[in-house]
């Protein structure tokens, strides 16, 4: 019987945050000593939490441990701080919440029996961190020092398993304990696996050849724009692109409208540079400074107070305009700043311009972009106007892009190689019901199979729901439906909640916050107000937000539909309630685009309150049910 290992022994040089000596030398003797009976999770996501190494054994119990290679003074230091850095605080809460949340058929007095907390010190003899570590021990970690125990560097050394975690000799297979049960550790494992993104982060980037073109191939103008359908690869090319110019110690800027896709756009040019551009042992520390990834009314905000225009910043607020600040005023006073030899000398200036979803650009941002770029340097425009959400790509006419800088025709990637093969026929169905009868330009997916491997169909769910009362409840039942039927190689963390109203998604999180599961969210706070200070400050905490979204989180996702535009994933729950003009179309069709095509399949559940989608829904998804 072989031991399961997540992520394998041969993932763990490539792992995000990379094992300290310590952490290998423990997992090791473990792996080594330990009945195979015993599952290992290095580094597991754990609603939030990060503990460095989780034991399983289906017959036995839960054993969590916390591998410190810490010396003696930052012990010493971490005990008289008050954070929850305290190694004692650190298992306890993660003990707290395995029993609570991840465990919930553990649930009599003597549940929490199965669980052992440890905590183990590499470089500290056990002498030293008994005594430094005794005060702080509740009354039961010293009367179970078998379910708590703290271990020192001695006992590292001479692999002392028994020492490190005295239960497993107590339960097994032969031997079952009477606290934990098969169906508890199926509760424990989808919280334990590595997410679906963690393994992909390792795999290495395939570009096509038209992919390959766009990112290492420049345009003799320097100018080029790049159109696609959902799934065509638009944003992996411009993040390649990126990567290789950086490679070259060109100075590159990556633009965006939403301010969640950079960090997405960070994901996909750190993985190309791990799988494409380090084996040509590129330093990344180099890519990293190389590159700016920025949203585009941020970077205008920061250029402002750059050139020490603050006061002119804030004069573009002082009356209740802020539409006509972010369309037009915001821009002109950047492109004004860059036109004055005397001040731009000192401004950034890139030898590339990046623009990603550049359906969602104004021409005049576009205009504003250019003033940053050197002499001779580049600019890439990545656009697909079916996902026109925000009613802007009208105004990228033929006339308007010659005048921008671009000559010739559009390059084109024609395939889609990320969507999955079941949902692009229901796709092309909504684009002639929905979006070519309003007038929407539409570029519609043709699935193409980019590897020679069998695909399994997502499941597709459609919940009709009677009353918008009734959502957040539905929608979160799914959510937990989501977290009860991952696949085998995804995890709770890679569960997506979308939704259209900022208001209706902070009432999931507060539904999902009484189940003790936490949410990662962009949600700006509830206030009843929309004007004045109120909204300032809610903007500002949903900015704040936005800027901390990023697949890495070890937790539930949810965002709106807009801000999830250019992300993709495996488990997917989309709550609409309303499609009443052409954004809202684009919107929805831009939803169902973020299911990603997988070997093993996935997951996407709509839950919707919209009677105008209702027929659409019922035609389309084999799982169709009313409540």
């Amino acid at each position: 019987m072989h031991r399961i290992i997540d992520p394998p022994k041969d993932q763990w040089d490539l792992l995000p945050t990379p094992l300290t000596a310590g952490e290998r030398q423990v997992a090791e003797l473990f792996d080594a000593k330990l009945p195979s009976e015993w599952e290992m999770y290095v580094q597991p996501y754990l609603n939030g939490l990060r503990p460095d190494l989780v034991l399983l054994n289906p017959f036995a119990g839960i054993a969590v441990f916390e591998i410190k290679d810490w010396t003696l003074e930052t012990l010493q230091n971490a005990v008289r701080s008050s954070s929850n850095k305290h190694p004692i605080r650190q298992i306890t809460l993660y003990e707290e919440e395995i029993y609570e949340l991840y465990c919930p058929r553990l649930n009599d007095r003597y549940g929490k029996a199965a669980i052992t907390a440890g905590l183990i010190f590499t470089k500290i003899p056990q002498e030293e961190v008994i005594r430094i570590l005794f005060p702080a021990q509740s009354e039961g970690m010293r009367k179970h020092r078998d379910i708590y125990p703290i271990s020192g560097s001695e006992t590292v050394s001479e692999g002392n398993v028994g020492a490190l975690f005295p239960v497993y000799r107590r339960w097994g297979e032969k031997r079952p304990s009477e606290f934990m049960t098969t169906d508890t550790a199926a509760d424990v494992r989808g919280w334990l696996h590595e997410p679906g993104f963690g393994q992909d982060q390792r795999k290495p980037i395939r570009l096509n050849l038209d992919q390959q073109e766009i990112a290492r191939v420049r345009t003799a103008s320097g100018f080029r724009r790049v159109k696609g359908p959902a799934g065509s690869g638009k944003s992996l090319a411009l993040a390649a692109r990126a990567a290789e110019l950086a490679s070259q110690e060109k100075q590159v800027l990556v633009c965006t409208f939403n301010i969640t896709l950079m960090n997405y756009l960070r994901d996909l040019v750190a993985r190309y540079v791990r799988t494409v551009i380090g084996q040509r042992k590129t330093r990344r520390k180099v890519l990293r400074r190389q590159i700016e990834f920025r949203h585009f009314h941020g970077w205008c905000k920061w250029i402002c107070m750059e050139a020490e225009f603050e006061e002119e910043y804030s004069s573009l607020w002082t009356q209740d305009q802020s539409k006509e600040v972010l369309n037009t005023d915001m821009a002109n006073l950047v492109t004004q700043i860059y036109s004055d030899s005397s001040i731009c000398e000192n401004l950034p200036k890139y030898d590339a311009v990046l623009v990603d979803e550049g359906q969602d650009y104004r021409l005049n941002w576009w205009q504003t972009l250019r003033k940053a770029v050197k002499p001779g340097g580049e600019m890439l425009l990545v656009a697909d106007k079916t996902q026109d959400v925000y009613g802007t790509a009208a105004s990228w006419t033929e006339q308007a892009m010659n005048g921008a800088g671009f000559r010739g025709r559009w390059k084109e990637l024609k395939n889609s190689y990320r969507l999955p093969d079941k949902l692009t026929p229901i796709l092309n169905v909504f684009g002639e019901e929905f979006l070519l009868p309003s007038g929407v330009d539409v570029d519609l997916p043709v699935a193409t199979q980019l590897e020679l491997e069998i695909e399994d169909p997502p499941d597709l769910r459609w919940v009709q729901v009677r009353s918008r009362d009734s959502l957040t409840e539905i929608s979160f039942e799914e959510v937990r439906r989501h977290m009860q039927l991952l696949q085998e190689d995804t995890a709770i963390p890679d569960i997506f909640f979308l939704v259209q109203d900022n208001s209706l998604g902070l009432k999931l999180v507060e539904r999902c916050g009484q189940h003790n599961i936490s949410v990662l969210h962009t949600f700006g706070m509830d206030d009843s107000s929309e004007h004045g200070v109120d909204s300032i400050r809610k903007n500002e905490d949903s900015r704040r937000r936005k800027l901390s979204f990023f697949l890495g989180d070890a937790r539930v996702k949810a965002t709106t539909l807009h801000s999830f535009k250019g992300w993709e994933a495996r488990h997917l729950v989309i709550q609409f309630n309303r499609i009443e003009s052409p954004e809202d179309r684009a919107l929805f069709y831009t939803a169902l685009t973020r299911l990603k095509k997988h070997r093993n399949g996935g997951k996407l559940t709509v839950v919707s309150s919209s009677q105008d989608l209702s027929h659409f829904g019922r035609i389309n998804f084999p799982d169709y049910l009313v409540r």
